[in-house]
């Protein structure tokens, strides 16, 4: 066994060295796709420090969250993606193919983020409580409770049913 071995290195050490010019040129591809991946990934990881995307996957809408939630159509979507690449375009130097490739993939990271993971911040929790408090329920806590028993409802977390006056 030990001597198949140690012909099997001979051989892999003698075929790396009659090839070595072209596994150098394949290195130095590998190396510059792996460059033009990691620029890839810090676009897309600018673009999501930034923009705050997330979707309905029921509806098939784009949900923009800047302190309040606003509907977004999917044109209206890719145009602030391509407008956002392009900012970077001269840096990187990007290509149209790869342009479209960095696209697509923050795309398909936005329609991984469904908007029912999404958590609101404070401040807007706030806005919607004083809407509903006066308008709709007398006491605060009861705007509180509606909206504790609507995001039941909304996650399915309860299969009960909620009559309300």
């Amino acid at each position: 066994m030990a001597i198949d071995k140690i012909d099997y290195e001979s051989r892999i050490k003698e075929i790396i060295k009659q090839n070595s010019f072209r596994l150098e040129e394949v290195y130095y591809k590998l190396c510059e796709l792996n460059e033009v991946e990691k620029s890839n990934d810090e676009i897309i990881r600018f673009f999501f420090a930034q923009h705050f995307y997330y979707y309905n996957a029921t509806t098939n809408l784009y949900i923009e969250y800047n302190d309040n939630y606003k509907v977004i159509h999917e044109n209206n979507m890719l145009h602030i993606i391509l407008t956002f690449i392009s900012k970077y375009q001269d840096i990187y130097s990007f290509n149209s193919q790869q342009k479209q490739i960095i696209k697509s993939r923050i795309q398909k990271r936005i329609k991984d983020k469904s908007i029912y993971s999404n958590i609101p911040e404070s401040c807007t929790l706030q806005k919607i409580i004083s809407f509903l408090h006066p308008n709709i329920f007398s006491e605060r806590n009861y705007a509180k409770y509606f909206m504790t028993v609507l995001g039941d409802i909304i996650l399915k977390k309860t299969d009960l049913f909620y009559f309300i006056p």
